[in-house]
């Protein structure tokens, strides 16, 4: 919506008299209207453009300002022409007219309104006066009446240059001997008493080869040696994050301290200007546990396998876990490379035999005959997931080898003993009614007459199949005589492989 305005320019001309320069800047003031002639509303946003153009209305541009402002409550908005952008660069004195072009833009809309271009009268022209070069010498007055007599100034201090240094004088006699004494015993680093005046040996030793703090003997070729007939050998105190840096012949090795984590919290290892080393916990000289810069952790390894967080390479057992409960726990929540394939699988647990007889990438043992659901690898899955998955990578390979029996339990077994009744029969069907029903799940089902050696199962003598209903999405063992009716009461063997 176009806004009108009322715009009164405002040029107020201090007197010379009274200040010393005029001001470099004009009050400008306008009523910004509506439509429909009324102000606009309290607190509207305008942006005025002021520019100055010389001899004609669009001459050339000598000046240009951006003032931004707000109404008040009678739709009045004042800026000051100059009050950014000095006007000492209008030429006034050129004795062209000058022409002032107002624009406003309101409520931020992008497009600035053309208010008109008028020209500029003479009071602008006081800034040129305050500015303009100084006029011609006037003639030379009139010599003034001779001024009293001065006071007479201050006599002056007397005296020539400064003479030469006079000779040095005669060395003085000697003082007394002092009353302090100094013994001690070589190489040992003096202190004084508590009182002052006698010096004697130290705690610190120094032979020019081992510095020694409470002995004088080196074990090897130490630097240093500290002993204490304390457990608190040696104090390293700093306000936080303290930490001593470990360098061989000047190259950053490492540092043990208190850096990283919270302030409890201690490290030893290195930081990220040393971004290839490892840290090593050793025996015998020689690496049991390394970590790597990647935080892969090797026992029995320095170079722990980059695709697992724990690397173990044992001599005859790699890892041997025991605890009172679950002696170890393994999850997994990523999708690893080859997840559902090969290697290595997103698993909790992950073992590989690569020994030519007798190897077992997972080893695990059930002793106690006293035990009750005692197992030695429990598998637990959710949502679809496999709890236990064996794979083989060749024809001739095997998946999965059992030596003794296959106990099948839970709610969700996959081998089950399957009832014919009134609930789930119909004609010459009854429909079976395990979890997760799918139709490439493979089932398998025998008639059991005997009801697993208890007795008292209806006797089938027919053929009897498995289907899968795609209307109930469920799986349904039916007799092949489709003229014959499901009895109740038969006992059917159910196993299900899921694909």
């Amino acid at each position: 919506m176009k806004k009108q305005i009322t715009t009164t320019i405002l040029a107020l001309l201090f007197s010379m008299a009274i200040f010393s320069q005029a001001p470099q800047a004009m009050n400008y003031q306008a009523i910004v209207r509506n439509t429909n002639g009324q102000p606009v509303a309290n607190g509207t946003s305008v942006i005025l453009r002021f520019t100055i153009h010389d001899s004609t209305p669009a001459g050339a541009t000598v000046f240009t300002e951006i003032d931004s402002t707000f109404a008040n409550q009678f739709g009045l908005v004042v800026a000051s022409i100059g009050g950014h952008t000095n006007l000492n660069g209008v030429p006034w004195g050129t004795g062209n007219n000058k022409y002032l072009k107002v624009e406003a833009q309101v409520n931020n809309s992008g497009t600035y309104n053309d208010m008109g271009t008028s020209s500029l009268q003479s009071v602008p022209y006081a800034l040129y006066a305050a500015n303009s070069p100084a006029g011609p010498t006037g003639p030379a007055g009139n010599n003034g009446a001779t001024g009293p007599q001065g006071v007479t100034g201050a006599t002056g201090v007397g005296g020539g240059a400064t003479g030469a240094t006079g000779a040095t004088g005669p060395i003085g006699p000697t003082g007394p001997a002092g009353t302090g004494t100094i013994s001690g015993t070589t190489n040992w680093v003096a202190k004084f008493t508590p009182n002052g005046t006698t010096a004697g040996n130290s705690e610190i030793f120094d032979n020019g080869t081992t510095v020694g703090i409470g002995t004088t003997t080196g074990y090897n070729s130490e630097r240093l040696v500290v002993s204490s007939s304390f457990q608190d050998v040696a104090n390293f105190n700093a306000p936080s994050q303290t930490y001593i840096g470990i360098y061989e012949n000047g190259s950053y090795r490492g540092y043990m301290g208190s850096y990283l984590g919270n302030a409890e919290d201690m490290d030893f290892g290195t930081n990220s200007t040393n971004a290839t080393a490892k840290v090593h916990l050793t025996t015998k000289l020689l690496p049991r546990l390394t970590v790597d810069a990647n935080g892969q952790v090797g026992i029995g390894t320095t170079t722990p396998n980059a695709q697992s967080k724990l690397h173990v390479n044992g001599d005859t057992i790699g890892v041997y876990a025991y605890a009172p409960g679950t002696a170890v726990f393994a999850s997994s929540s990523g999708n690893g490379v080859g997840s559902g394939g090969i290697f290595p699988p997103s698993s909790g647990v992950y073992g590989e035999a690569t020994g030519t007889s007798n190897t077992a990438g997972i080893y695990a043992a059930s002793n106690n005959n006293g035990c009750t659901n005692c197992t030695a690898i429990t598998g637990y899955a959710q949502n679809g997931n496999t709890s236990i998955r064996a794979l083989s990578t060749s024809a001739t390979g095997v998946a999965l080898e059992i030596g003794g029996n296959i106990k099948v339990s839970g709610a969700n077994k996959a081998s089950y003993k399957h009832q014919s009744t009134a609930l789930n029969s119909v004609n010459n069907l009854t429909n079976l009614a395990y979890n997760n029903q799918l139709s490439t799940d493979m089932v398998y089902v025998t008639h059991d007459y005997s009801n697993g050696g208890i007795g008292g199962g209806t006797y089938l003598n027919k053929p009897i199949g498995v289907y899968w209903n795609t209307t109930n999405l469920n799986w349904a063992i039916y007799l092949e005589d489709n003229t014959a009716t499901m009895p109740l009461n038969a006992y059917f063997n159910v196993l299900v492989i899921k694909q």
